[in-house]
């Protein structure tokens, strides 16, 4: 150092004459000011002023005392090499000296601006999404309270700044927080100690296959050591002892690598000797930390633990060895015994300190960490990724707690399972509308994050169409366990397959499985039938009808998920809306874009009619059934699998009238009472149209003028739908028609007179509008049902429908749904027959004699109007129409014999048919039929001509 101090000396001196001689003195300050400059920058960068503080604390007065001789020698023989370069420098000109001078500051200058340019086309760094699984650093972001214990961990390690040697074993679980523990360690000697303690860091996973470990851990201290403290011979001392160690004859192996053992222990007992006596003068402690122990085999370990006993348990040297002992014995290829592991262990540490988490702080760090990570990533709606969590969080709050900790008892696997709950984009899942239990989702998570072979199991026997392996069977379905005794969920049982598949799991995979498939778990609190259909359309252990596991498979292994329209509870939600006080019904709906309007109709509706009586106020009430009879021509009367569901042909009138049945009598100050007769009698006077329903009758409703045939079909199944003999549970609403008709009429009893009693006065009143539109109108049905086409029967469903299926099965469909339409109508009009279904012909048009009258206006209508070829030259075709329709599916068109006359006398009167038989069956044989197309009659197709002449033979008998 001082002969490079005499050198710029010369140097610039050389410099400051030869510019003062050209009158460039200006130049050589700039160079000196730049090179100031420099030399500030280099003792800021290279930590000078640090390293020379070392030098003087060490308090080194005979290294001062050699130094300061030196500088005295050179001076006095003024340097080497001086005299010859101060020669040379008196020879060049001053542009060369100029050159010479700033050569080293452009170096510097571009060196620098490198680094800055380097610094500035670096990408900023950003977070990420996901939870990292990096160690806490300090103690702001301690989340598990380690703090407190590391404060005092840690003054215990500095035990006073004794120099006594010890070996510190910090004992816990992957995960659990040994490095952050550590760390918050490290902080707080680095704030309390920071003068006092030198700390190293080895990382024993870096060097385990490397040859040179020992020679590692040397050089890895000695250079941790050269930058806390002023100790030139320490390094010395240090590479004397590991070449006596490496030079011995005799050897011992760590990780595989030979080591020596010095055959002259005078030699190496010298050398100890000197570093113990170096070491004891230090007024340094050194904290030697090996984490990741247990990430060792265990032979490697024993290695370790060796050469730190005896080769360097030193004064002043202290180490802390991090490890998790259940960890060291698996690692080992024989499996020990944890006993005998911490027994070996206890042989070298001497201080052991262990780590627990506390549930409750290992929930909050999963919310918060979560809640991060989230707020990072762009999610559709954050809060859905909370709902997700739920699930965890009643794991970490159930008493089964402890069953759970192989799954989420430390801070690495709760990072695991939030970042995959990330991954699967769970902010795409609205809880509130789609069927996806937390309890389910959160225990597939974890099956499919801890053991992946399972999950595949899963999803190879339950994808697609297939059930009955992991998701519950009932008896008639394949192996279902028969002998087994009565199961807790009743028909819900778990399938052999699933037993025999659980019998060779663990303990852990077991527990875990059946969480979520075992009958006895999962539904024992939900006993069949009691099960709610929220349960039904949620639970992942169900796969045969609504495919709910199939649903939470592709949800975790393809992040997708079907339309809200599917779900269970998007009903549910909108059935909530619409019960809201101030909120219409219509005003909920028009907002809604259904995928499948039939179905979507036929999922909210079932649901808003199975509500409990108390949900409806009486202006909701008014507000729900006058909107479903609004709505009720607006849908499709045709079936047609997966794309409607005809809800017009059957579904709505029912929807009436239970809804009727149900809340229909409830008054605006109603106090739910449904025991008065007063009461009930508002359902019939709403359905008649009388006193405060006078312009909003349901039967007037349902057959306005305007609705045509298809109004008098709704009208008609309407009042089936009120029939006590086919709908025993509807007694309110027989109450109140009972009551309404006649005083008299029973309400209890025999089912058939009760029935009678009911249906008298809606059957008269429906037979009256029907006379009203058609037969005092002489308009004939017959003409009114073939003309109908595909828009006015599927509705405002029309173009949907036309979408979905060829146009060829529309017309279909529609072919087949003509003569079904008119067989209903004219057999609930026409029939007498009072043991099948109680027709309106068994009654009279008024009075209470129930002589049929009705039954032969019926049959006038018909044969006067009808099939009358003077009124319209299609009356033959249309009577033989009638006798097609009416054909017994279960006789006529399967074995092909002729059929009985009974199958046409159900509606026409047998000898009103024979009269118009013998009088025009010679102009109906002539006759050309003109319809050719084929038409579905039950499960069966047939056309319309093809047992004709059979049907001529059965006639011609009469």
């Amino acid at each position: 150092m001082s002969e490079t101090s005499l050198i710029v000396s010369v140097l610039f001196k050389s410099f400051y004459n030869i510019s003062l001689q050209n009158g460039k003195l200006t130049y050589f300050f700039v160079i000196l000011l730049c090179y100031l400059v420099v030399v500030f920058f280099v003792i800021k960068n290279k930590n000078i002023l640090r390293k020379l503080k070392f030098v003087i604390d060490s308090k080194r007065l005979d290294l001062l005392i050699i130094l300061f001789t030196g500088i005295f020698v050179l001076i006095s023989i003024n340097g080497i090499g001086i005299l010859f370069l101060n020669n040379k420098l008196v020879k060049l000109e001053w542009f060369h000296m100029f050159l010479l001078l700033i050569l080293p500051i452009v170096f510097f200058v571009a060196n620098n601006v490198k680094k800055i340019q380097t610094k500035r086309i670096k990408k900023a760094e950003n977070k990420s999404g996901f939870m990292s699984d990096l160690e806490v650093i300090t103690q702001k972001e301690d989340a598990f309270e380690f703090a407190d214990l590391a404060r005092k961990f840690s003054d215990r390690v500095f035990n006073y700044g004794s120099y006594e040697s010890l070996v510190f074993g910090v004992d816990a679980p992957w995960g659990t927080g040994k490095s952050t523990f550590i760390n918050l360690c490290v902080e707080n000697w680095e704030k309390d100690h920071k003068e006092k303690i030198i700390i190293y860091k080895f990382d024993v996973m870096k060097f385990e296959s490397n040859d040179n470990i020992l020679n590692k851990f040397v050089d890895g201290l000695i250079k941790v050591i050269r930058g806390n403290f002023f100790a030139p011979e320490l390094e010395t001392l240090f590479a004397r002892y590991l070449k006596i160690l490496n030079d011995s004859k005799t050897t011992f192996s760590i990780f595989g690598v030979r080591f020596g053992i010095p055959s002259d222990n005078l030699s190496i007992d010298k050398t100890l000797e000197k570093l113990e006596d170096f070491l004891k003068g230090m007024d340094r402690k050194i904290i030697i930390i090996v984490d990741d122990l247990d990430r060792l085999n265990f032979s490697s370990v024993k290695e370790v633990l060796y050469v730190i006993k005896k080769s360097f348990v030193l004064p002043n040297m202290t180490y802390i060895l991090c490890y998790d002992t259940e960890n060291i014995s698996i690692n080992e290829n024989q499996k020990l015994d944890a006993e005998k592991t911490i027994e070996f262990l206890e042989k070298f540490i001497n201080i052991k300190y262990s780590l627990f988490l506390d549930p409750s702080l290992l929930l909050n760090y999963f919310t918060d960490y979560k809640n991060k990570a989230a707020s990072r990533i762009k999610l559709g709606n954050a809060d859905l990724v909370s709902v997700a969590s739920e699930g965890l969080k009643d794991i970490f709050n159930s008493k089964e707690y402890d069953q759970y900790v192989s799954f989420v008892g430390n801070a690495r696997k709760i990072k695991r399972l939030v970042n995959t709950i990330l991954l699967l984009e769970l902010d795409k899942v609205d809880y509130t509308v789609m069927d996806f239990n937390k309890y389910d989702l959160i225990h597939l998570i974890i099956i499919y994050v801890n053991y992946p072979n399972i999950f595949r199991k899963i999803y190879d026997s339950e994808n697609g169409r297939n059930f009955g392996y992991f998701s519950v069977v009932t008896k008639y379905d394949d192996y279902y366990p028969m002998d087994e005794g009565k199961s807790p969920s009743s028909d819900y049982k778990n399938s052999t397959r699933y037993t025999d598949y659980v019998q060779t799991l663990n303990s852990n995979q077991k527990f875990i499985l059946n969480k979520v498939f075992d009958t006895k778990e999962r539904l024992q609190k939900n006993k069949f039938p009691s099960l709610s259909n929220e349960a039904h359309s949620s639970y992942a252990c169900f796969n045969k009808h609504r495919r709910n596991l199939n649903r939470y498979l592709d949800l975790i292994v393809k992040s997708t998920i079907t339309s809200e329209n599917d779900h269970y509870k998007f009903y549910v939600t909108l059935k909530n809306q619409i019960f809201k006080e101030k909120v219409k019904i219509s005003e909920v709906l028009e907002k809604q874009l259904f995928v499948n309007p039939e179905f979507n109709n036929k999922q909210l509706w079932s649901i808003i009619v199975n509500e409990p009586y108390v949900t409806f106020s009486p202006e909701k009430v008014k507000e729900i059934i006058l909107y479903l009879l609004e709505i009720l021509p607006k849908h499709s009367i045709l079936e047609i699998d997966s794309t409607s569901d005809g809800l017009r042909n059957f579904m709505y009138p029912f929807f009436i009238a239970k809804l009727l049945n149900d809340v229909g009598w409830l008054e605006e100050k109603a106090n739910l009472n449904r025991e008065t007769k007063s009461d009930v009698k508002r359902i019939a006077e709403w359905i008649f149209g009388e006193k405060d329903f006078s312009e909003i009758g349901i039967l007037d409703t349902l057959f306005k003028s305007e609705k045509g045939v298809l109004g008098l079909h709704d009208l008609l199944q309407f009042r089936s739908n009120c029939n006590f003999g086919r709908r025993g549970d509807f007694y309110t609403l027989l109450r109140s028609l009972s009551t309404h008709g006649k005083n008299n009429n029973p309400v209890e009893g025999d089912v058939k007179d009760v029935t009678i009693g009911e249906m008298r006065e809606i059957s008269q009143v429906v037979f009256n509008m029907f006379k009203k539109q058609y037969i005092n109108e002489s308009r004939n049905i017959f003409e009114d049902v073939i003309n109908l086409s595909g828009s006015d029967l599927c509705g405002e469903e029309y173009e949907y429908i036309k979408s979905k299926i060829k146009e060829e099965e529309l017309n279909k469909k529609v072919m087949g749904m003509k003569p079904r339409l008119l067989h209903y109508i004219l057999y609930q009009l026409g029939c007498k027959d009072q043991s099948d279904g109680l027709g309106c012909g068994f009654y009279d048009e008024s009075g209470y004699e129930d002589q049929g009258s009705i039954h032969t206006a019926v049959n006038k209508y018909l044969f006067d109007i009808c099939f009358n070829s003077s009124l319209d030259s299609k009356g033959y075709d249309y009577f033989l129409f009638f006798l097609f329709i009416n054909y017994d599916p279960k006789s006529s068109y399967v074995s092909s014999e002729i059929p009985s006359i009974d199958q046409f006398t159900k509606v026409l009167n047998k000898e009103e048919l024979k009269n118009y038989w013998i009088a025009n069956k010679d102009n109906i044989k002539k006759r050309d039929m003109p319809w050719k197309d084929t038409f579905s009659m039950g499960s069966y197709e047939t056309t319309f001509t093809a047992h004709i002449q059979d049907l001529f033979k059965l006639l011609d008998q009469l």
